[in-house]
């Protein structure tokens, strides 16, 4: 049985949707009567990516938001310029990738807002996604730099081959204040069996951004990748939750078939179940009659009080391979999964090995055997802190030095 919540987080919780029924609505005009001090309203609702909905909803509660109203107003008015900002960039994006005969994919972000929320304003992100593909990620990365951008991290024509296999996305950032983050894959293969560019593009449906046309994921295919993206964060968000329940809700005649079985072909399905389940059971959003007889059937899936303390819990915003090690584990959706998820995490070297040390090529071997010293000993080590206060004094002495 679920604990009780703050009445805060209930209020999130009731109004993490498009429309509300006169139900919802008296519930949480009770919700809104319990809250003394509403001041942490719109930070909370920020946090959660829910903003645009405490907005969209506060015409029916006027006279409780009165004192906050402002902010939100404020709140709301800055996701919105910065959403059709990303409008004009998106478009100015497509069109370098086009010029380059680089095919691209829409993905979440503003293609999510316009297809299952039906307004761009009314999804809250930062960050623009695209998916292409892999053999075409450094080509990519070549134009974008002559547009504007810079990668977050230098990779070396040696450690390509590496980056492309133990990672997912490459960063870059815009001197406007945000980042894209050009995808070849949906998650890292430590996850799940990779989603490539080619079978995504091949069941692709079109978005209307601003009146520009482009390419995204299909909705099956948008709904999956979402559950897998919402496990693989621990569902730190509720919009999270939100963006599954209106992709359900919005999307009139989805393949349920299709779903399973792509769940199934990419050893995914807990992840997808568990974000279905958690959409209905924690934000109240209706269950798929064909997701209600899958769930069933799976006794690990009876009980999601797990995920949803992840929810309440104030430990969720951590981040780290060690705070989400457990919750990734029991979404796996066999023992083999389990174990090929452990040996990946151990010994499959990321772009924060490359930056730890720098090998020379012939001993590019030696980074999987590099990546559990890093892991286990040093991590931990740089991470005491009476290591931090050493290194400290070590920088304050050197600063003082190069002064004098």
């Amino acid at each position: 049985m679920m604990t009780a919540l703050p009445a805060e987080i209930e209020l999130l919780r009731g109004i993490a949707h498009l429309k509300l029924s006169d139900d919802d609505k008296k519930s949480i005009e009770s919700l809104l009567a319990d809250i003394q001090d509403k001041s942490q309203l719109c930070d909370l609702a920020s946090a959660h990516g829910l903003l645009p909905f405490l907005y969209l909803h506060s015409q029916h509660f006027t006279d409780w938001l009165k004192p906050i109203q402002p902010k939100i107003n404020s709140y709301f008015f800055q996701i919105s310029f910065h959403n059709l900002q990303m409008a004009q960039y998106l478009a100015k994006l497509h069109s370098a990738l086009t010029r380059a005969s680089i095919p691209m994919l829409a993905y979440k972000g503003l293609a999510l807002a316009a297809s299952a929320y039906g307004n761009l304003c009314l999804r809250q992100f930062s960050d623009l996604d695209t998916i292409i593909p892999e053999e075409e990620i450094f080509y990519a990365r070549d134009v974008l730099i002559n547009e504007g951008y810079q990668p977050k991290f230098d990779i070396i024509k040696k450690h390509e081959p590496m980056f492309l296999r133990s990672n997912h996305a490459l960063s870059m950032s815009h001197p406007a204040g945000f980042d894209i983050e050009l995808h070849w894959q949906v998650v890292p293969e430590i996850f799940c069996k990779s989603f490539r560019f080619e079978e995504v593009y091949s069941r692709k449906k079109e978005v209307s951004i601003q009146g520009e046309i482009y390419p995204t994921f299909s909705d099956e295919d948008m709904l999956v990748s979402l559950c897998i993206h919402a496990a693989k964060h621990c569902w730190e968000r509720m919009s999270m939750l939100s963006d599954i329940g209106e992709t359900i809700a919005q999307s009139r005649e989805l393949d349920w078939a299709y779903i399973s079985n792509i769940a199934a072909e990419k050893r995914t399905t807990k992840m997808v179940l568990s974000g279905v389940e958690l959409a209905s059971r924690y934000l109240y959003y209706p269950m798929p009659a064909a997701m209600k007889s899958l769930i069933g059937n799976d006794s690990s899936l009876q009980n999601v009080n797990i995920q949803i303390k992840m929810l309440q819990s104030e430990e969720q915003t951590k981040t780290g391979v060690f705070f989400r090690f457990w919750p990734h584990i029991a979404m796996m959706d066999s023992f083999f999964d389990k174990v090929r998820y452990w040996l990946r995490l151990v010994c499959v070297p990321t772009i924060d090995d490359f930056r730890f040390v720098e090998l020379p090529e012939r001993l590019n071997w030696l980074y999987p055997a590099l990546r559990p010293f890093r892991l286990f000993i040093a991590l931990p080590l740089l991470n005491n802190d009476r290591m931090k206060k050493l290194r400290q004094r070590k920088i304050v002495r050197e600063n003082s030095a190069v002064a004098q």
